[in-house]
């Protein structure tokens, strides 16, 4: 598997609404998750990535602010699960995030199980399954492709 990362636009916010139910194991709608992935990306805090393998949306790592704090979702679909994916969605979002955040928060109340994933990514136990994450706060510098958004079109 090759997958493709790409951050996630404002318009691309069903992709969340999808995938939620793989981030938080619900699979009933439940209209008190909507605050997780109801128009994402409409604000300047809101950030996130998703993968494709072979043109198919495989999962998607995203962060929101819920009551005041930076709070991290991941949701991969089952076929996909276990090859890597997540572990490479994270490590880039959580350079993104760095940018903007001091620490992040992941509810595992979701899936207790991933108590041991998140651990292997420096998340510590602050409240029973919730655990957070202090990042490296620095600049991001990104490789260029030549746009200089200063030039007009020639």
């Amino acid at each position: 598997m090759n997958p493709t990362l790409y951050f996630l636009r404002s318009s691309e916010h069903t992709i969340l609404i999808d995938l939620l139910h793989f981030a938080t194991g619900k699979k009933e709608e439940n209209p008190e998750l909507n605050i997780y992935a109801k128009d994402f990306g409409y604000n300047t805090t809101d950030v996130g990535i998703y993968a494709l393998v072979s043109g198919q949306i495989a999962g998607a790592v995203w962060i929101r602010l819920i009551d005041s704090e930076p709070t991290l979702l991941i949701g991969i679909k089952p076929e996909y699960q276990n090859n890597g994916i997540g572990t490479m969605m994270l490590n880039q979002i959580f350079l993104e995030a760095g940018v903007i955040y001091e620490k992040l928060l992941i509810d595992c109340s979701f899936n207790p199980k991933a108590v041991t994933f998140f651990e292997r990514f420096d998340f510590k136990s602050i409240d029973g399954l919730k655990m957070r994450k202090e990042l490296v706060k620095k600049e991001l510098k990104r490789p260029s492709d030549g746009y200089d958004p200063r030039r007009w079109m020639d």
